[in-house]
């Protein structure tokens, strides 16, 4: 298994995960690509709530 520990300028962490489906596959340079696309993948929702808080927060002021 690889890991990847991704912290986020507001300090945030995220963690993302990779592992071949046989261990004799481990290949190290893909398991560091997937957890890092893993992390990715995680921040995307977190992306997208913040977008939303930011739009409601501007239909609140009027902006």
């Amino acid at each position: 298994m690889t890991i990847c520990v991704m912290t986020l300028t507001n300090g945030f962490t995220l963690v993302g995960k990779s592992a071949p489906a046989d261990p004799a596959n481990f290949n190290q340079a893909l398991g560091e690509k997937f957890a890092r696309e893993d992390c990715i993948r995680q921040m995307w929702p977190l992306e997208g709530y913040l977008l939303r808080e930011e739009l409601s927060q501007r239909v609140e002021v009027g902006v």
